[in-house]
């Protein structure tokens, strides 16, 4: 052998050793076992690219030459009678797990491939049937179970395995707002499909032209915050869709006509999550109206940076920890700042910007009752927990107890249909709120409360209806208390009456608007009937019906004195009266409370 041919052979020897390693198996039917022919399974990279596949033989045999690397794998039947299957019976790409190869190395994946159920259908636009459109269909834990694209007539089909789905189309040029089944803009809403193998189901969508928004994610020094999320919720708080931004904080996506509240979150979790306008809570932030076809690139976010709040959530009888617990960070005055679940330990981590917050634990499964950090029942009872940035502070573990139950439903009293998004609230006897429930479609809620006697008030947000009290009584201080043990499941229906809006302002004595103040009408015995708390610019609106009020001035704070609108005294306060139609506007003056003595409350 020469020289120059043993250097050949030489060089030929190390191209095969660079490939030595490979994934291979077999593929076969999960119900007989049988080895499947041509099949394919293929191998990508963790971020979704193809890396190379093969095709099964007789015996459902496969072997795929790679280089060393990680790889996420999947097996599929390009005729479409079986489903797709990723490696390990994933339920998503995404939670596939990633397979390492070394140098030399082969690994062995089996797949067992189900029979599969068609979802097929037509995606029409605003503008038409189009090609190239995506239609996904989405695990009900909200991962991503397969895809594919449009046909020039707009027509689709998806292979699934057995199970239920949400299925959705949206266009990658951004034209289109994305859509799901039936007709629905978000995934929580959405219609679920279910799968049967051998059978086809139909779904159709259509896309509307979608408003285009954009901006910037930046720190507070200006500086681009790369890869955050930016959330679009509706206005009032149903997930819709997100977006990630690039390497210079900016971000772009097309929605669905219609009014939304936007939220950045730093994947890094060096940042807290953050709202437009500088706004300290999602309540609070601005909702931004679009309309079809509109462009909006101004919206902009400013993080800052955080500190961590760390700590478990347990069950107060076995002390072991509870998952699923929704932890929340609260903001001075009671809006939400931010919100985790907790692990499969009960273990749990906020990520809040600097400053004094309030932590409560609640189960949204209705088996455990509320309770803030440490172990009170209110908001009003809880300390206030300090962060600093770059700081963690760790918490005692949260122990929550179960509870008893109440619940029913809300309804107009003149029609008896049922008010949806009505709010039924829990006071303890001090007046502090303990918890409260949203009323569904049918106007029905559920409560989960500790041990303990308690007033209820149904009251609507939207104030078309004047607040109501347990067995219809006229005032907070007239219902009686509901006294729940932890086997109580009780039943408490409310009947809403149409209220007239009341509006009014308060001011300080140098003519400042006063925010924070609790606005409360009395009736003529001086018992509380609704109350409102004025906001920025001092204004407060409460629906009542019909009747003689009188009105009171509290600052939680302590800031200011107790003030009766017209009179110093609730004997010779002024009597404001509300008719159906109409009401004067309620206009108080506060005055800062005295040093020498405390304020009253």
């Amino acid at each position: 052998m020469t020289k120059a041919l043993r250097i050949a052979v030489g060089m030929a020897l190390l191209g095969a050793s660079a490939n030595a390693q490979s994934i291979n198996g077999t593929v076969r039917e999960a119900q007989t076992g049988a080895p499947l022919r041509s099949m394919v399974v293929a191998a990508y990279t963790s971020a979704g690219a193809l890396q190379a596949n093969a095709t099964t033989d007789a015996n459902g045999r496969y072997d795929i030459a790679l280089p060393a690397g990680r790889y996420r794998v999947l097996a599929y039947d390009p005729t479409g009678t079986f489903a797709t299957q990723f490696a390990a019976d994933a339920p998503s790409f995404e939670e596939s797990p990633e397979t390492v190869i070394v140098a030399l190395q082969s690994v062995t994946i089996n797949f067992a491939l189900q029979r599969g159920g068609m979802v097929s259908g037509i995606v029409l636009t605003s503008g038409g049937a189009r090609a190239g459109l995506i239609v996904a269909a989405y695990n009900l834990s909200g991962t991503r179970r397969g895809f594919t694209s449009t046909s020039s007539s707009g027509a689709y089909s998806l292979v699934l395995p057995p199970g239920n789905y949400k299925i959705a189309a949206y266009d990658d040029a951004g034209a289109f707002a994305p859509a799901f089944f039936r007709d629905r803009t978000n995934f929580a809403e959405a219609d679920i499909v279910t799968v049967t193998a051998g059978r086809s189901t139909g779904a159709d969508l259509f896309l509307q032209l979608g408003a285009r928004v954009s901006g910037t994610v930046t720190n507070s020094s200006g500086a681009p915050v790369a890869n955050a999320i930016v959330i679009a919720f509706s206005a009032t708080g149903s997930f819709v869709t997100f977006t990630t931004a690039d390497a210079n904080g900016a971000f772009m996506l097309t929605i669905a006509p219609g009014t939304y509240r936007f939220v950045a979150v730093d994947n890094s979790f060096t940042y807290a999550a953050g709202f437009l306008g500088g706004a300290s809570s999602f309540e609070s932030s601005p909702p931004i109206s679009l309309a079809a076809g509109q462009v909006r690139s101004d919206l902009s976010f400013r993080l800052e940076r955080g500190g961590l709040v760390a700590g478990r959530v347990v069950d107060a009888t076995t002390g072991a920890g509870i998952a699923g617990i929704t932890v929340a960070a609260y903001n001075p005055d009671g809006t939400q700042r931010t919100f985790v679940t907790t692990d499969a330990n009960g273990g749990y981590v906020l990520l809040l910007p600097s400053g004094n917050f309030k932590i409560a634990a609640f189960d949204s499964l209705l088996v455990y009752a509320t309770q803030f950090y440490p172990q009170q029942i209110s908001f009003a009872q809880a300390p206030w927990i300090s962060i600093a940035v770059g700081q963690t502070t760790s918490l005692q573990p949260l122990m929550l107890s179960k509870g008893g139950h109440v619940s029913g439903t809300v309804s107009d009293q003149l029609t008896a249909a049922p008010v949806k998004g009505a709010l039924v609230a829990a006071y303890a006897a001090d007046g502090s709120l303990v918890a409260t429930a949203t009323t569904s479609e049918a106007g029905a809620y559920r409560l989960v409360l500790t041990p303990g006697a308690y007033r209820l008030v149904a009251f609507d947000p939207h104030l078309l209806y004047a607040p109501a009290y347990l067995n219809a009584a006229t005032s907070f201080d007239a219902s009686s208390p509901l006294t729940i043990t932890v086997s109580t499941d009780a039943k408490a229906d409310f009947a809403l009456r149409r209220g007239t809006l009341v509006r009014g302002s308060v001011v300080d004595n140098s003519g400042l608007p006063a925010a924070g103040i609790a606005v409360t009408a009395l009736d003529l015995n001086g018992d509380r009937v609704a109350s409102a708390t004025t906001v920025a610019d001092g204004s407060f609106q409460l629906a009542l019906v019909p009747g003689t009020y009188k009105f009171v001035a509290v600052d939680p704070a302590g800031r200011y004195r107790i003030e009766y609108y017209g009179g110093a005294t609730f004997a010779d306060a002024a009597k404001v009266t509300v008719d159906a139609t109409d009401a004067p506007r309620v206009a108080l003056t506060v005055h800062l409370a005295s040093r020498r003595r405390a304020a009253r409350h």
